[in-house]
């Protein structure tokens, strides 16, 4: 279970993915989310999403989850 740290950093990034998902194709907004957070969100904080999403990742959405495997370089 993810700490309320990481439950915070998962509804932002959902949150980012929902705000975003009507602009572009799927993928346009994939490279989307991961650059916001590679800009906007601090070391420590891409750290903690990249580790719950290769632990488990099972809160994110679709596009969450894959903008943060793109931001993780997978």
């Amino acid at each position: 279970m993810p700490s309320a740290k990481v439950n915070n950093l998962i509804k932002m990034v959902n949150q980012i993915a929902a705000n975003i998902c009507f602009q572009s194709s799927e993928q346009e907004v994939v490279v989307k989310i991961a650059n916001h957070l590679q800009l906007f969100w601090a070391k420590s904080m891409k750290q903690d999403i990249i580790e719950y999403y290769q632990q488990d990742g099972e809160g994110l959405s679709d596009l969450a989850g894959q903008a943060v495997a793109r931001l993780a370089g997978q």
